[in-house]
């Protein structure tokens, strides 16, 4: 029987329709018909991108729904931010716009702006739009309001865009979790992939990482097809790598090296010059072209070559430093004891521990913002200490029947990229609540297949290692939240920072040492 003739093809026309006139109801932009009219086909297409990404991508019942609930709360929440922030947001032009994200708001609004003038789509990788200064996502939201809502700025539709990408990134990511690391471990990364906070609300805004994330995933799957029909293979890495270069050139560069190291750690592969030439071909025009944007940024202008790279770094570096220091009073406090030589090294650190949920839950806001604050750190706090077990059980000392871990080569690499990436962001965006974490979540998909891979082994190997890990953590949020009740009410007693931080240094050094002398008193039972 055709697709078209079965139940499932009406009851999810009919769905659609309806949530469709449902949204075109909220907006009230233009024409009310064309709004439903467009709100449906892209809700069918998410539904339909749900049955053919099942189907390519071989997922159980499990995955597409894992799938499902992603691409419904990009949608719920994209919207729901959209009417909402206007309403009990911050009081600045973002939010009152409905937008999360000043990036996302500068870029949406140039991209109309493009769209409505007579000038031609290409003018967006001129370099004069400061919302993109690559250019591909501002193209690619500028040609969807010319040719679909010529009539009304319709931010609805990129949203619901965003939504359907996030269908395949998530099954993508399972289907490589899958065939390299097996079942449960592709189940759990699936679910890192659809509800992790900080990946939700990028993509439930108009955020170049609601295409980033998943073009990451698909770029990693390709490896799966490259092995066993290369031509097909390379097609996809071409067609994925190619949407990576357009979305985001510097993060296209990680990715590139990221995948082919993995995909030459793969064991019993044999040395390949063709493969070699081909992935160095990709990475040498993902350079060029983020070396050509940077060149033309008024800052770097007279930097070339390794030299624009550092600038560019190091300019950043500064900032952020500056930054930091204006927004922190503690951090203000200790970068001014500890000397300039080591200012870069303590906001790298602190870069690592943004959002920083003891001061989402104390440090009083609008009421919304403090909600997707403490989201975002959860999340985060939640995930660290699973990447930081990971890397921990890869790179320790190998005991016979224990750690014996298969593909641990792939996973070692991983691991570094993982936490390599997460310093790089913390080094170039430092303390920075919004652009640290937005820059770390572009390797979601290598975090969500660690930390998932970790907490298989938490569960089958039954160790304390991780709740230790966890331990010490707990004390960090335990402390500075108190630090900060003190610091925001005057009926808590308050206590200096260097205290906070001495209280926690050496409880983290008696769980891990405390630690340490139980496994050596019982080995069995480590």
């Amino acid at each position: 029987m055709k697709f078209y003739r079965t139940r499932r093809f009406w009851i999810g026309s009919a769905a659609a329709c309806a949530a469709g006139a449902v949204l075109a109801a909220l907006d009230g932009r233009g024409s009310w018909f064309l709004s439903w009219l467009l709100y449906s086909l892209l809700l069918g297409l998410g539904l339909a991108s749900l049955s053919w990404a099942s189907k390519s991508f071989q997922a159980d019942h499990k995955a597409s729904r894992t799938a499902f609930v992603a691409w419904v709360m990009r949608v719920s929440v994209g919207v729901a931010l959209m009417l909402l922030l206007p309403l009990v947001g911050n009081k600045n032009g973002p939010s009152q716009a409905g937008y999360l994200y000043d990036d996302a708001f500068r870029r949406d609004s140039q991209a109309w702006e493009l769209a409505a003038s007579q000038q031609p789509l290409v003018k967006a990788f001129s370099g004069d739009y400061s919302g993109d200064q690559y250019g591909g996502v501002l193209a690619l939201y500028a040609l969807m309001y010319r040719y679909l809502s010529p009539d009304a700025h319709r931010p609805f539709l990129v949203i619901l865009l965003g939504a359907v990408v996030s269908i395949w990134g998530v099954l993508a990511a399972w289907a490589a979790a899958r065939e390299w690391f097996g079942l449960e471990t592709a189940g759990v990364a699936a679910w890192v992939m659809a509800l992790y906070p900080e990946a939700l609300f990028l993509s439930a805004s108009h955020m170049r990482e609601a295409l980033l994330i998943p073009a990451s995933a698909l770029a990693w799957y390709s490896l799966i097809p490259l092995q066993r029909a290369p031509r097909i293979g390379w097609a996809a890495i071409v067609c994925a790598l190619l949407a990576l270069l357009l979305v985001q050139p510097a993060a296209a560069v990680g990715m590139i090296v990221v995948i082919a190291v993995f995909w030459m750690l793969q064991a019993g592969r044999r040395f390949s010059w063709r493969g070699v030439i081909l992935w160095g071909f990709f990475l040498l025009a993902a350079v060029i072209i983020v070396l050509s944007v940077w060149a033309n940024l008024p800052s770097l202008q007279k930097s070339g070559g390794l030299g624009l790279v550092i600038n560019w770094l190091s300019s950043n570096f500064n900032v952020q430093i500056s930054q930091t220091e204006r927004q922190s009073g503690w951090m203000q406090t200790i970068l001014g004891d500890i000397g300039q030589q080591f200012k870069g090294a303590a906001v790298t650190v602190y870069g690592l521990f943004r959002p920083v949920l003891p001061a989402a839950l104390i440090v009083p806001g609008v009421w919304i913002m403090q909600l997707i604050e403490i989201l975002r750190a959860c999340g985060w706090y939640m995930l660290a200490p699973l990447l930081a077990y990971a890397a921990w059980l890869v790179f320790r000392p190998t005991r016979a029947g224990f750690s014996q871990f298969e593909r641990r080569a792939q996973l070692r690499w991983l691991a570094l990229a993982v936490w390599g990436w997460a310093l790089l962001a913390s080094m170039n965006a430092g303390g920075d609540q919004w652009d640290n974490p937005r820059y770390r979540a572009m390797f979601l998909v290598f975090q969500a297949l660690l930390s998932a891979w970790a907490w298989c082994k938490v569960r089958a190997l039954h160790e304390r290692w991780f709740w230790r890990f966890a331990g010490v953590e707990a004390v960090f949020v335990v402390l500075f939240t108190l630090w900060y009740m003190g610091r925001t009410f005057q009926w808590f007693f308050g206590f200096h920072i260097y205290l906070a931080l001495a209280v926690i240094a050496v409880a983290s050094m008696a769980i891990i040492i405390s630690g340490i002398l139980y496994d050596r008193k019982h080995p069995a039972s480590r």
